[in-house]
């Protein structure tokens, strides 16, 4: 069961053949090598994706290998919007789509290919509505064409969307299509001119409101067009073919040596503007 309690983790430790754990972080320009290297050793992170580094990729990844595990690398990629680092030992994580917003990654899961999709929606301060939603369409459509292309239906999606869950293109049929419980997974595929689109799963919407134990979004954030407060910008999405993989999703807004939060519970901006996410599936 999924539990949004970020203090708990569901998963046997990263060398177990039990599980993946993946850690999705915009760093917003700041150089956390050094708590990325603790969070990935205390959190026995397997895969590691940053948006909005600094610094030497090079250097960022032999801090994690000093610190967290020295099987670490850096797969073949060719856009530098995010940083992916893996342990040398799990499937490479290979870059096989490169755009500017977005990144898709091919790895063995279990005895086929997966594709992780890494994604960085547009702002909503400096674009309107219409472009963000545009981009989100592009992603996904060729996330899709990806999936046609390498031959699989399997595949995650994990980033700083820009968007809420609830925002209307994370739900419709020619955006990402995500439904907020697994037992929604289970009606048939949507049709839009005769075409089907396949479900998505998104768990984010567990951990919206203040009656769980953790924090309510991955960023404060309020300007004129909602004052919501907490956002859910950061968020990880499963094809319905992987929604019975997931194991956990946890915000990490806490660690002993690491000021993530301030004195409200929001993201410490000297740090980050955005808490950490980890997403563990079943290998």
């Amino acid at each position: 069961m999924l539990s949004p309690a970020t203090e708990k983790a569901s998963c046997k430790p990263a060398d177990s053949p039990d599980c993946i754990r993946i850690l999705f972080w915009n760093v917003h320009k700041n150089d956390l090598s050094h708590e990325l290297s603790l969070l990935a050793r205390d959190l026995m992170i397997d895969v590691v994706v940053l948006l909005e580094y600094i610094g030497d990729p090079c250097s960022i990844l032999l801090r994690l290998r000093q610190c967290a595990d020295s099987r670490f690398a850096i797969p073949d990629h060719t856009s530098n919007r995010f940083l992916v680092m893996s342990r040398s030992s799990f499937p490479d994580f290979e870059e096989v789509f490169p755009a500017n917003r977005f990144s898709f990654r091919r790895f063995r899961y279990q005895d086929e290919y997966a594709l992780l999709a890494a994604f960085h929606g547009f702002d909503p301060l400096n674009y309107d509505i219409t472009n963000r939603s545009a981009l989100a369409r592009e992603m996904i459509r060729d996330l899709r064409q990806a999936m046609e292309v390498n031959q699989t239906n399997k595949a995650l999606i994990i980033g700083d969307f820009n968007f809420n869950p609830y925002d209307s293109v994370m739900n419709e049929v020619t955006g990402f299509n995500a439904m907020m419980t697994k037992s929604c997974l289970a009606n048939s595929p949507r049709k839009l001119c005769g075409q089907e689109f396949d479900f998505f799963y998104n768990p984010m919407w567990s951990f919206l409101g203040d009656l769980y134990p953790g924090s309510s979004g991955t960023i404060y954030y309020k300007n004129s067009q909602g004052n919501y407060g907490w956002n859910m910008f950061d968020q990880v999405l499963l094809h319905k073919s992987l929604a019975h993989s997931l194991m956990d999703v946890q915000i990490i807004h806490a660690h002993p040596a690491i000021r993530l939060a301030n004195k409200h519970g929001r993201p410490n901006s000297s740090v980050s503007d955005h808490f950490p996410l980890v997403v563990s599936i079943k290998r």
